[in-house]
């Protein structure tokens, strides 16, 4: 059985600035399910005055259409476009008009930062931390479907819902993927500097094997739960890398020219939530590729 596009609705929160092209444009190369929605939302500041307010939503109305105009020719024929203007906190409201619609993805951009955003986050930042759902935030200009995607994974429960997230956006017949795992190995080389090297470096490359073990069965195991066939199924390419997640995440990306990074986060408290993951807002803020974050399913 074939893994079939399961993104029947998408929500693409638009600031109507020249980078909302971006958003629209990615949306475009998505792989959506077939008689998909796409919302087009855009949040009106709270703290305008009542005529103010409506001239703004008036202005948005128009310019969330012309969106929609410029989309409906890029997308498969049956997909129904939607626009909705709110008023409010954007990163609040994007989340309640996601949960509204049913959305399984949330688009949005990320752009150039303001002070308050260096010591609050940025919108987009603000949504991960809030949203349930996986937020796609876009930072490159598109240039067709992603091709040189990367998955950084811990061996934990967020594993498995970052790898399915992957398969969402990436169209089948899937190329290559590169799975990024850090080995931070601890002690080695710090509390104990008279171990001998070679001790050392046949410890780093056990635990690499032993991770590399796991990787492989956690990745089978998300393939067979989706009925991946061999034939979309990714060609995974492991890079076991030595020391912090953020450093081997971010140079990994780099060097290979990664165009989309998926990562999940773990933090399912209030205050796990808040800072986002240590991993994760690190790399969010650092990564200047398109990110993909995934949130840790919520249990009833």
């Amino acid at each position: 059985m074939s893994d079939a596009a399961s993104l029947k609705t998408v929500l693409v929160a638009l600031d109507l600035t020249a980078a909302s092209d971006r958003l629209v444009g990615r949306v475009a190369e998505l792989p959506l399910a077939a008689r998909a929605t796409v919302v087009l939302l855009h949040v009106v500041p709270g703290g305008l005055s009542a005529r103010d307010r409506t001239l703004a939503k008036a202005d948005a109305r128009a310019r969330l259409q012309a969106e929609v105009r410029a989309l409906a020719g890029r997308l498969p024929p049956g997909t129904r476009i939607t626009r909705r203007v709110a008023v409010g906190s954007p990163a609040a409201k994007i989340c309640e008009a996601a949960a509204s619609a049913g959305a399984q993805l949330v688009v949005t951009g990320r752009g150039s930062e303001t002070v308050s955003d260096v010591f609050l986050g940025s919108t987009a930042e603000r949504v991960t931390r809030q949203s349930a759902l996986p937020v796609l935030v876009v930072r490159l200009r598109p240039r067709g479907p992603y091709s040189r995607p990367a998955l950084a994974l811990e061996l934990d429960d967020a594993a498995r819902g970052a790898t399915a997230a992957l398969l969402d956006v990436l169209a089948p017949p899937r190329g290559a993927v590169l799975v990024v795992h850090a080995c931070d190995v601890p002690y080695v080389g710090r509390v104990y500097p008279r171990l001998e090297s070679g001790q050392a470096i046949a410890y780093v490359e056990r635990e690499q094997r032993r991770a590399g073990s796991r990787l492989a069965k956690l990745l089978g195991a998300v393939m067979a739960s989706r009925s991946v066939p061999p034939a979309e199924t990714p060609a995974w390419r492991p890079v076991l890398a030595d020391g912090p997640a953020r450093t081997a995440i971010l140079e990994t990306a780099r060097r290979e020219r990664v165009d989309l990074l998926v990562l999940g986060t773990r933090g399912s408290s209030l205050l796990g939530r808040a800072l986002l993951g240590t991993v994760a807002g690190d790399v969010l803020r650092a990564a200047t590729c398109d990110v993909l974050v995934v949130p840790p399913r919520r249990t009833r």
